[in-house]
């Protein structure tokens, strides 16, 4: 029961990281969006991005299919 848990968990974190991206990129455009401001943004370390994206561009891509999704 707690990995079932666990995985929700980590779901859930990399739905609000993608969410924090996307409210980000849109006001301060992705150049301007750096990897520390968007952990501060969604609430983490700034080497926890590096836990569910490769980089930024990893992000871009998906807070695009978020939005290709909705």
């Amino acid at each position: 029961m707690a990995r079932i848990k666990r995985e929700q968990d980590r779901d859930e974190k990399r739905d609000e990281i993608v969410a924090a991206a996307r409210q980000l990129f849109v006001e301060e455009g992705y150049e301007a969006t750096s990897i520390s401001r968007l952990a501060s943004a969604a609430g983490v370390a700034a080497n926890t991005i590096y836990w569910y994206f490769k980089d930024k561009d990893e992000v871009l891509v998906a807070v695009l299919d978020a939005e290709l999704s909705a």
